[in-house]
């Protein structure tokens, strides 16, 4: 059947991890339902582990750079995000979050540049919200309202 509720799902995947801690779906799972919840710290803690076991996850260390951000804790944030960029491929929503990081560091010109590489990295077919919206906020921190307002 289907569960009801993401607190039964959570119950399920955190039983499923004192039966063995290490089982990556059952992380992932749980990292997955407390974010949705709101609970950041709980499921950073989940991703945590489970870049132990995954190293590479490239969803993992966004949800840790998101948590990272929100804790004001940019080297962090900027560590987890460089990692998905030294990775085989880059991401568009890698390229477009290392650019709102340098925004938020203070440097539009280098936020210019990461959001230019995100446009180039995206897939014709993949949505690009983010990255404009990324973009708008570079162009207003540059002091181009007019075409932000365009973004």
């Amino acid at each position: 059947g289907r569960l009801r509720s993401g607190g039964e799902a959570l119950d399920l995947f955190e039983r499923a991890l004192r039966a063995s801690p290490k089982c990556v779906e059952a992380l992932e799972g749980a990292g997955a339902v407390r974010w949705a919840r709101g609970e950041r710290k709980e499921a950073a803690e989940c991703y945590k582990a489970l870049l132990e076991a995954r190293p590479n996850d490239s969803a993992a260390c966004f949800r840790l750079a998101f948590a990272a951000l929100a804790e004001q804790n940019n080297g962090e944030a900027r560590s987890l995000l460089l990692r998905v960029l030294q990775g085989d491929r880059p991401t568009q929503e890698a390229h477009a979050l290392m650019g709102f990081l340098h925004l938020l560091l203070g440097s539009a010109e280098r936020a210019r540049e990461s959001l230019q590489l995100a446009r180039r990295a995206a897939a014709p077919e993949e949505p690009q919200g983010a990255t404009r919206a990324y973009w708008a906020l570079c162009l207003a921190e540059g002091g181009d309202l007019e075409q932000a307002h365009g973004e």
